[in-house]
């Protein structure tokens, strides 16, 4: 699936590998890591609470997922998912693209 020009996704099973083009946020090495979790604001409270370095609120995107992210000591940057509704690719800018 293609995101405008910022993004790709390959789903692999029930997993997906992401490429992304940089952003404003640095990240230690150009990586970063999604991970999916059952209940995002939960989780968000909880890494609140331990002291994790938050990079924002949870918020919901339109295609169906709220998410925060957050850096570890390393510098690396934790997105974390939660999958809530599935919409319309076409309807946030995305494109399937069948090989």
């Amino acid at each position: 699936m293609r995101i405008g020009s910022h993004r790709i996704q390959l789903h692999v099973g029930a997993g997906a590998i992401v490429v992304v083009e940089g952003g404003a946020i640095p990240d230690a090495s150009g990586c970063r890591v999604m991970v999916p979790v059952s209940d995002a604001d939960a989780h968000h409270a909880k890494a609140v609470a331990a002291g994790a370095r938050i990079l924002g609120e949870p918020t919901t995107y339109p295609f169906g997922e709220p998410q925060y992210s957050a850096l570890d000591v390393g510098g690396y940057r934790w997105t974390f998912s939660q999958s809530v509704a599935d919409s319309d690719p076409a309807s946030w800018g995305g494109e399937l693209v069948n090989p």
